[in-house]
């Protein structure tokens, strides 16, 4: 039992429990390092999911908000427009319109064509 409390056994001992506890710390840290660095990643990438998705509402928004706006610029100019196809078929003399009439002349075409010096006089 002397043999064993004698400085020459005890030396070699404590050495060993650093040397373990120092590699346990490095396979620790070897392991949380990454760790947190995956965890900061994943946080970022879900804030720039919610980002995105932030992005697709207000297109969503602005694409919902144009339709009645549509409606209304359709409504408030439905009077003019047919006023303007009565004038068109009046001046064409038809009864009905058809979709070749859309772009039918009204007036004859120019036959003369000006200069810009002769467009000044």
């Amino acid at each position: 039992m002397a043999e064993m409390l004698s400085p020459a056994n005890t030396s070699g001992r404590p050495g060993k429990k650093l040397l373990t506890w120092g590699i346990v710390a490095v396979v620790l840290l070897a392991l949380i390092v990454p760790g947190c660095s995956n965890y900061n990643n994943m946080n970022k990438m879900s804030k720039d999911v919610d980002a995105a998705w932030a992005q697709v509402q207000v297109q969503y928004q602005r694409r919902s908000d144009l339709i009645p706006n549509l409606v209304n610029s359709v409504k408030r100019n439905v009077k003019p427009l047919s006023m303007f196809w009565n004038l068109k078929k009046k001046a064409l003399g038809v009864t009905k319109l058809h979709l070749y009439d859309a772009n039918a002349p009204i007036t004859k075409m120019v036959t003369h064509h000006y200069s810009v010096d002769e467009a000044k006089d």
